[in-house]
């Protein structure tokens, strides 16, 4: 996942590709929604569909969703794959801590990836290693964040919550890399605030 990630990084917007990340949250609710009969609150199924569904408006142009060809892999590969990484990252969490999970998965993909690449490993630069060091850090304490939402709040409500994720990336992209804005973007990102805030009010009501 994280090689076609970063493949169509190359070939389209940081911005861009952080926002289309969201569109897997769609099979994921649905799937968590018919397997977990936990997961079926629709005080925070629906906004959650609501602020999947205003993604998926703010890339839409002329009757289709604008995607670079290059992205297209990546967008597919994480439709099939989220809803069951979700499910079966849900299942170990009622026995495993999140921290230990995610050592364990980032540990046996490194493993894996160094022995497949350690050719190219070894012409990456020093600088350019430390940023990749760094990246994978910032990324795994993400991840146990993410499985903690899974543990404590379940699979729907911790999408919702990291739906604002990507959107703070499309503003960032725009503020700090100069990527062209959208109005269907702004508007998306409004949509996804407001989804979260009436989520949490009802919730707390």
């Amino acid at each position: 996942m994280n090689i076609l990630f970063y493949r169509a990084l190359d070939h389209d917007k940081l911005g861009e590709i952080e926002t289309l990340g969201l569109l897997n949250t769609v099979p994921i609710i649905i799937v968590s929604g018919m397997i977990f009969t936990d997961e079926r609150n629709f005080t925070v199924l629906v906004p959650a569909l609501v602020a999947s569904a205003a993604i998926v408006w703010s890339h839409w142009e002329r009757h289709h969703i604008k995607i670079a060809r290059d992205t297209l892999p990546y967008l597919i590969c994480s439709l099939i794959i989220a809803p069951v990484s979700a499910v079966i990252s849900k299942e170990l969490l009622t026995v495993w801590n999140p921290i230990a999970l995610e050592m364990v998965r980032t540990g046996a993909l490194a493993a894996a990836f160094i022995f497949v690449f350690r050719d190219a490993i070894a012409k990456v630069p020093a600088h350019a290693l430390r940023l990749l060091i760094l990246t994978n850090i910032l990324t795994t304490v993400a991840w146990v964040l993410f499985y903690f939402g899974y543990q404590r709040l379940g699979i729907v409500h911790t999408l919702l919550l990291f739906s604002l994720q990507p959107f703070l990336v499309y503003m960032s992209s725009v503020f700090i890399l100069k990527e062209h804005p959208s109005w269907k973007r702004t508007v998306g990102f409004v949509i996804v605030l407001v989804s979260i805030g009436v989520a949490e009010w009802i919730n707390y009501m």
